[in-house]
């Protein structure tokens, strides 16, 4: 495969590289756009820089932002924080991507150092002997 000198390959360009890469793995038009949507918030934060050069202290940052500061534009107009499950969604996008990039580019992933963003699993609890209809 022909590769880039690291210090060359800017975050836009990842993330197109990134998203054509998850388009032909098979992934729906959905995830993809999930994606896309994911990366392009945080490149409009963290800038145009190297991907090279990313750091954990700038993923922590964005972090940081992104359940401080960040204020949500959503359809019904609810601007309350992100919710714990979608900073996770993030997360795992973004870890997605820097182990993409370091099997395409070599680049040492900053996500290794980045904890995963807690939140609660809903359990179903099984009634005995009640039987659930679908809606």
């Amino acid at each position: 495969m022909n590769r880039r000198p690291l210090n060359s390959l800017a975050l836009s360009k990842a993330i197109t590289g990134f998203v054509n890469y998850k388009t032909a793995e098979g992934l729906s038009d959905r995830s993809v756009d999930s994606y896309k949507r994911i990366l392009e918030h945080w490149a409009e934060f963290a800038g145009n820089k190297s991907i090279a050069y990313f750091t954990d202290h700038d993923i922590n940052s964005y972090f940081v932002y992104m359940r401080t500061e960040y204020i949500p534009s959503r359809w019904s107009g609810d601007t309350r924080n992100l919710s714990p499950k979608t900073l996770r969604n993030i997360w795992i996008t973004m870890c997605s991507f820097f182990r993409w990039a370091n099997i395409e580019f070599h680049i040492e992933s900053p996500m290794k150092n980045v904890p995963a963003p807690r939140f609660q699993k809903w359990k179903l609890s099984h009634s005995r002997g009640k039987k659930f209809r679908a809606c």
